[in-house]
């Protein structure tokens, strides 16, 4: 119907029909037409009893109405309106995988058809939680930049840790920016079993060759990372085959979890990654017997591009999970890794012993340098943003005093005067800081940060050692003065 001025609807000429006189067809078909082509098929204005649109969202928008049951299948690139909303199991980015969510969104800006989406915070209720039904998780989205998730209990988040918390305790894991290493220096190693910088151990089963060592060169505020360099490749990776990096985290760190109880926290990963051979890698968490395992995946986009990734793991409601100074966690990181040793899926707890997920890449098939620094391990739902992370390690001198609980270099100096041939002395050394157990004493060696003197000596050792300190002992040749200085032992407490 056409409208006049005002916008109100009047009868087109011709309209309406008179009784007892002939309708003439051109007004009755101009009706028709402007009644059936104009106002039934085109979007009548709000104020007339329309919507002023032509889609379903468009007139939500129209009306300052909210959406119900928008259905997500991925969280980040979802198109969000206010409203409710669910997501079924499988949903990517969802704030647990492998279950299924319900909750609401706000938008916090002007809604326009379609939304602009830079400011978004989305509420999710866990609907597969059994043992905290309906756990809710928060994420906001902030000038265009999604957070990471944060789980609300009774009112208060609970965070990874809150930025300031953070700080103090900086995670459960060791030398997560890789400035310590102790026993290597930046010589490195290529032998398995070797730790190439404090607290990360190399390890390996193959024919391919590769040269683990810290170097320099991390992302913007971390100064170091730990480098695989691969010398000799293998295309083709064997059942048993697997080159992997791990962390083995003390049982007495990670008790706050309350892994193998109904109460079990999750854990947030951090880590940066700049990997010459693009495409997936894996990681996997597994308990000291390695019975109870769960992995998971990130991609390295860019060759050699550092990038920073987070993930947040389900706490473990079963399994054995050690609260002593014994193994709690093993954090391993999948270089490659072959069909034995691989998980059958990811993101879900599962029972065996595994080093790698499904689609992990195989870094050693060509010339690639695996790069990992800036790792840190969170209790809770949220990590630091990749702007926080630098800030979030712990500097130099503490980093050392947390390694040397595991590993450290006990000097040996030592003066006495001998009155006879033969004769012994000794005293006790005190650790600077308590090991995890008894350790393991090294052969004594030269001390490279020093000079090396030795007289009348037939021989010097470390004796018995405890957790708190070990026991230096000199053998005279002769009667006399007996001087033994810049040598070193080892004292390894490593799990």
């Amino acid at each position: 119907m056409p409208q006049d001025g005002s916008n109100n609807y009047q009868y087109p000429p011709g309209t309406p029909g008179i009784p007892d006189t002939t309708i003439e067809s051109e007004a009755y078909n101009t009706f028709l037409d402007d009644l059936v082509l104009n106002d039934l098929n085109i979007p009548r204005p709000v104020h007339r009893g329309g919507t002023g649109a032509s889609t379903a969202d468009a007139a939500l928008v129209n009306l300052k109405a909210e959406k119900a049951e928008q259905v997500v299948t991925a969280y980040l690139s979802h198109v969000w309106m206010p409203g409710s909303f669910r997501s079924a199991i499988g949903a990517t980015d969802a704030p647990v995988a492998g279950h299924a969510f319900a909750g609401i969104c706000y938008i916090n800006e002007p809604l326009v058809s379609p939304p602009t989406n830079a400011n978004v915070t989305v509420e999710a209720r866990d609907q597969s939680d059994t043992v905290v039904p309906g756990k809710k998780y928060i994420r906001q989205k902030i000038a265009g930049v999604w957070g990471a998730w944060a789980y609300e209990d009774q009112d208060v988040i609970d965070y990874a840790a809150p930025f300031d918390a953070a700080m103090a305790h900086s995670g459960m894991q060791i030398n997560g920016s890789m400035d310590v290493s102790q026993e290597f220096g930046v010589a490195g190693t290529s032998l398995t079993g070797k730790y190439p910088v404090d607290g990360w151990r190399y390890d390996f089963s193959g024919t391919g060759v590769c040269s683990a060592a810290q170097y320099n060169g991390g992302p913007s505020g971390i100064y170091r990372l730990l480098g695989v360099i691969v010398t000799t490749t293998q295309p083709t990776m064997s059942a048993a085959n697997y080159y992997v990096l791990s962390q083995t985290i003390e049982g007495y760190r990670i008790s706050r979890l309350a892994w193998g109880t109904a109460a079990a926290r999750p854990i947030t990963i951090g880590f940066w990654t700049a990997h010459t051979l693009t495409g997936v890698y894996t990681a996997t968490i597994r308990n000291s017997v390695s019975d109870r395992g769960y992995a998971f995946s990130y991609t390295q986009l860019a060759s050699g591009v550092w990038e920073y990734r987070t993930v947040t793991i389900p706490g473990c409601t079963d399994g054995a999970w050690n609260t002593n100074n014994l193994g709690g966690v093993t954090l391993c990181f999948a270089m490659a890794c072959g069909s034995t040793s691989t998980a059958p899926s990811l993101n879900s707890w599962l029972n065996g012993n595994y080093l790698a997920g499904p689609g992990q890449t195989n870094g050693m098939a060509g010339s690639n340098i695996f790069r990992l620094t800036g790792v840190i391990v969170l209790p809770g739902s949220q990590a630091p943003t990749a702007t926080q992370s630098p800030l979030i390690m712990r500097p130099y001198d503490q980093e050392l005093a947390t390694c040397q609980r595991y590993y450290q270099w006990l000097p040996f100096d030592m003066y006495f005067i001998a009155a006879n041939a033969s004769q012994q002395g000794g005293h006790a050394v005190t650790f600077p800081v308590t090991m995890r157990a008894n350790p393991t004493i090294g052969a004594a060696g030269a001390d490279p940060n020093t000079t090396q003197v030795g007289i009348n000596s037939s021989g010097s050792y470390f004796g018995y050692a405890t957790p708190y300190g070990a026991m230096a002992i000199g053998a005279a040749v002769n009667p006399g003065a007996f001087q033994v200085s810049g040598y070193r032992c080892s004292a390894d407490a490593r799990l």
